[in-house]
Formats: C-alpha cells, structure tokens, sequence
C-alpha cells in the first residue's frame, strides 16, 4: 500500500524489478491529509488540474488527484525522472502511456473504485488492470446483459442468490482488464467477450478469454484473476498480460524497496 507521499528515497531511488515481473500496488484514496493532498496536486500536469477542476464534488476531485499523484510518485521510482516532469499521455481509448523514452522503459495500467486505487507495473508488455469495489456490486444484477454473454446470463442465472452478484464482479472485473490490456477500453462492447466459468467461483488459475466474434484478436491475451483482493481491499481485481513464453511473476509490493 502507497501510504505515505512522496514515496522515500526521492525520484533517484529505483524500485528493483526484473525481466518477467509485474508489480501491483494499491493506494488509499480516502486519505485526507493535507500534506499528502498537497504533495499529489503540486506534480499533476496542467490537464491533469483541469480535470481535477473539472469534479463537482470535493471527495471525487481529491479521489482524483490522490490516483493520478501517487502515479507520478510511483512512475518516478521506476523511470528516474521527477514526478512533475513525467509526460503522460492519454491515446484515442484512453489508456495513459508514457510520452518520452526514459533509461528505463516502463508500461503501467492503473484503475480506481472507491477509496482504492490499483496500479500495475511491467518493464516487459503491455498489462491491463482493473479494480472495482464490492460495494458496487449490488448494482450490477441491473445492467447485467449489458456486459454479459447470453452463456454467461445463463450460468449467473443458476447460482445461489447470495453468489450472483460476486460473480458478475469477477466477469466485470476479468473483462475490463483485458480490454484495457488490448487497448481498446470500453469502446469495445464487454457482451462481446466470454469469461470462463472458474473466474466468476474465485478461482484464480489464469484463464484465455474469446473475443467472440474475432477470437484471434483475444488469443494472445492472458487474464489473472485476483480474488484474494476480495477479502483484504474490499474489492475485485485482474491483471491481463501478452501470452508469453513463460508464466509472469506477479509481486505485490507493500512499501519502497531499496
């Protein structure tokens, strides 16, 4: 957990990560202290202000900016450059990319729902992650067939009342972070997409999505399901990743290494 900004060590202390890790961090959104509210606003980007501006309510705004400056603290442990220097650009989908070559190529996703935030780290491959919190899920019973596939409505349909709605966080959740992995973002229908029955019992063995009408499009991708988020950050989570040669190590990091 990102608890404490600007992270220590300053922006000329790597984070260590090598070749076929990806690194996982939440951040507390919920913090209302000053110094750190001060902190994350000083190295946001003009846009990123005008955005944050842009909020009609202060929780929503300060949820924004804690997201988007724990990023740029985190990015400049990884990249060795300042925090406020860092060029984040957002493409015709949405998804943020670093905008210049650093000594230290980085790709990065990160999501947000609630009170967390969630951020994946690669220096290898594109990543997809996707967070939402289980207070959420009471909600989506209702729009449903909008993101499912009608076999996926089918089993939904079968389980116990009380394991539906986990069960169509788990679909939501694995979905998002492949689309966000493919790059197309919600511009892509979520109906379009079919989980495996083992993402939406918990299970967490990684697991091949299909792109139902384009399956050569999902082949190349991999979705990690991430249930034990469930329990210890109140909300479901995944990561999607290229297929590779060989399984990524997935770290959790809980505070600055180094």
């Amino acid at each position: 957990m990102i608890d404490e900004l600007p992270l220590p060590g300053g922006p000329g202390t790597p984070i260590p990560i090598s070749g076929g890790e990806v690194h996982l961090w939440f951040a507390s959104l919920g913090e209302d202290r000053t110094s750190r509210i001060d902190a994350c606003w000083a190295v946001l980007s003009p846009d990123e202000e005008k955005r944050a501006h842009a909020f009609r309510f202060e929780v929503h705004r300060r949820r924004f900016v804690l997201a988007r400056g724990s990023l740029r603290f985190l990015l400049a442990h990884y990249t060795d450059v300042p925090p406020g220097e860092l060029r984040i650009e957002v493409d015709r989908f949405g998804k943020p990319a670093l905008g210049e070559r650093t000594d230290r190529s980085v790709h990065f996703n990160l999501a947000h729902s609630g009170d967390r935030a969630l951020y994946g780290i690669s220096f290898d491959s594109v990543l997809g992650v996707d967070f939402e919190e289980i207070a959420r899920e009471q909600s989506l019973p209702e729009f449903a067939k909008g993101f499912s596939t009608p076999e996926e409505l089918l089993r939904v349909e079968d389980l116990p009342l009380a394991r539906k709605t986990r069960a169509l966080l788990r679909l939501w959740t694995a979905k998002e972070a492949f689309l966000k992995a493919v790059g197309t973002g919600l511009q892509i229908s979520p109906k379009r997409i079919g989980v495996p029955a083992s993402v939406m019992d918990g299970e967490t063995p990684p697991v091949s999505l299909t792109w139902t009408d384009t399956p050569e499009i999902s082949e190349p991708y991999v979705v990690y399901p991430l249930p034990a988020c469930e329990e210890s950050q109140g909300g479901s989570a995944a990561l999607a990743l290229p297929r590779g040669a060989q399984a990524p190590k997935i770290l959790w990091k809980d505070r600055l290494v180094g």
